[in-house]
Formats: structure tokens, C-alpha cells, sequence
């Protein structure tokens, strides 16, 4: 039996993105509760906390002794869409999109010696999520969409001397996708045939890694360097189409895949 594929259909995530995709649009980099108090600002060369593993992973080796950190946190905002006269598609207004969204991370650096050091990071690296009501008059784009990646990061670092540190983390990152959007099945409005409805979502994981090197020319001054590398997100998923129609029968259970690719970075931060 031949297995059918097809491209997830964008509109589906149109809510998640504007008109120019910039990368990295959402990626979360106030991460830790150091991060989120100074606004991610000189993170790669603080070091203040364990949580410089998901910065750069060099800054455990200034670290004494074993330390933990952890934090929570909760997004609300307010985003709506209110019908008015020019509104010529029929449904009514969205509602508060956004829902609250929790937020976590935890830390922890131990060191061994004078030289090594090793710790783990877990957290989340981007995410957003919309919930529209249903029936809103922009149902046909998207009803609700989410995209999170969360990481979990085993670190070590490595310090020659007073001057110079260098770190590694193994990144594995969990991404979940889900997007639920309404067909028009009466396009023209002849008919009045209920919406149907399309769903798709699934889990998976990807891997990469988290590379920094700290030069402390003197103290109290540093000069961090870290790069992180790309990873790629495959989604597949067979589509759950609701609708009556030959059409919405043949693209129901279809099998579809869709590929992210989260970008690479690289950040030069000195001295501090």
C-alpha cells in the first residue's frame, strides 16, 4: 500500500509568525533567575550561577563547591482580535489568545577539583502558545498553535589555569508541535455545511551541543566566547481531518512531516 505524504499546510502556523521569520524570533535567552534579574546582559562571561551551563558552560569553573538553582515562572498577555465592520469573514471575536503559560528551569554545578568541574542544566529554550475560541472569524488560519523546546543539558568544564576555562554540554532537546485549525467547507457560502476541522501534533527529540571558552585576563575581568549548535526538530504526524467530503476523506490520516531547524548562535560578551 503506497504511503502518502504531504507538507504540513502554513496557515496552520501563521499565528506564530510574522511577516519576515528572523531567526531565533522566540527563543527564550533570560534563562536562570541571574539571567532574567540583569536581562540576559554579559551572560556569557558572568558566571554567577549554575545556570551560566545554558550561557556557557566554561563559567562552571568558577564555581566552588556544589550549587543549585531553579526557578519558575508564568507568561501571561493579553492578545485579541475584535470584530468590527471591515471584519468579512463570519465568526466571532477571538478571545484572550494567550493562556497562561508555566515556565521552569533547574541547575546544578559541582566542582571536583581544581580543574574539572561538571553540572546539569534543565530548561527551556523557546515556546509560545496560542488558543484562539473556535468558532473566531480567523478560524481558518489558526484556531490553536503551539511550539516548545525544551533541553536537558550534562555539562563539564575545564580550567588550565587563572586565566583560561573552556566547557562542553551535550544538548538534548525535546520539541513539541501542535496546531488545530478549521476547514471552510462552504467557501463560496452556497452551502451551509458545518466547519470541518484539521489536527496535528506530535513529539521529538534533537541534538546538539553548548561549546564556551572564558579568557580572565585579570580579576574581575572576563572575556566569554560560546557558541551553540543547530538543532533540527523532525515532526511527523498523520493528519486528523473531521469533515464530511471525498476530499477531506482523502487527506485524512495523510502522513506529514515537518522540519525545524532551531539556529545556530554564537556570542562574544567582554570584558566584564
Amino acid at each position: 500500500m503506497p504511503i502518502k505524504t504531504a507538507a504540513l499546510p502554513t496557515s496552520a502556523l501563521l499565528a506564530l509568525c510574522c511577516q519576515q521569520a528572523w531567526a531565533g524570533g522566540i527563543m527564550l535567552y533570560e534563562i536562570g533567575t541571574d539571567n532574567a534579574g540583569l536581562a540576559n546582559a554579559g551572560a556569557a562571561a558572568r558566571a554567577q550561577g549554575p545556570s551560566t551551563i545554558a550561557s556557557n558552560p566554561a563559567g562552571m569553573s568558577f564555581l566552588p563547591g556544589t550549587q543549585i538553582t531553579g526557578g519558575l515562572q508564568v507568561l501571561y498577555g493579553d492578545l485579541s482580535f475584535d470584530r468590527d465592520s471591515g471584519t468579512n469573514t463570519p465568526g466571532t471575536g477571538s478571545g484572550n489568545a494567550l493562556d497562561p503559560m508555566p515556565g521552569a528551569s533547574f541547575f546544578i554545578s559541582h566542582e571536583l577539583d581544581e580543574h574539572w568541574s561538571v553540572g546539569f542544566g534543565s530548561y527551556g529554550d523557546f515556546g509560545l502558545a496560542l488558543n484562539y475560541d473556535n468558532d473566531w472569524s480567523g478560524r481558518y488560519f489558526a484556531q490553536n498553535s503551539s511550539l516548545l523546546g525544551l533541553s536537558l543539558v550534562p555539562s563539564v568544564a575545564y580550567r588550565f589555569n587563572e586565566q583560561w576555562s573552556v566547557g562542553l554540554g551535550v544538548k538534548a532537546m525535546y520539541g513539541m508541535l501542535q496546531a488545530d485549525t478549521a476547514i471552510d467547507r462552504s467557501p463560496f457560502g452556497f452551502t451551509d455545511r458545518a466547519d470541518g476541522q484539521y489536527k496535528y501534533q506530535d513529539n521529538t527529540w534533537g541534538y546538539g551541543a553548548n561549546v564556551g571558552v572564558i579568557y580572565a585576563p585579570q580579576p574581575g575581568t572576563r572575556i566569554g566566547l560560546t557558541y551553540t549548535s543547530q538543532v533540527d526538530l523532525d515532526f511527523k504526524d498523520r493528519l486528523d481531518v473531521k469533515g464530511d467530503g471525498r476530499l477531506l476523506d482523502r487527506v485524512n490520516n495523510t502522513n506529514t512531516e515537518l522540519d525545524m531547524k532551531v539556529p545556530q548562535t554564537v556570542t562574544l560578551v567582554g570584558p566584564a
